[in-house]
């Protein structure tokens, strides 16, 4: 019984080691696309920071993803 538990707490912890590092990849390819189209577009020290607002989108983004797989999971409205 213990190597089974032991098995399962591995799988689940590689599992979410992997999806903290996919998140990260996600947030820094977000941040520089955001970095680069304020660069493009002259908007550098006028709109703010690009850090803050790419973890405003990036927040916006994890919320949706949560309740979408919420009511798919539990099928009842948050």
């Amino acid at each position: 019984m213990n190597k089974t538990l032991t098995l399962i707490g591995k799988v689940l912890l590689s599992i979410l080691i992997g999806l903290l590092s996919f998140l990260a990849v996600v947030f820094l390819l977000l941040w520089g696309i955001i970095y680069k189209d304020t660069h493009k577009k002259g908007y550098v020290g006028k709109k703010g920071s690009t850090f803050m607002e790419t973890v405003k989108y990036f927040y916006i983004g994890l919320y949706w993803i949560s309740a979408a797989t919420y009511y798919l999971l539990f099928n009842k409205d948050i």
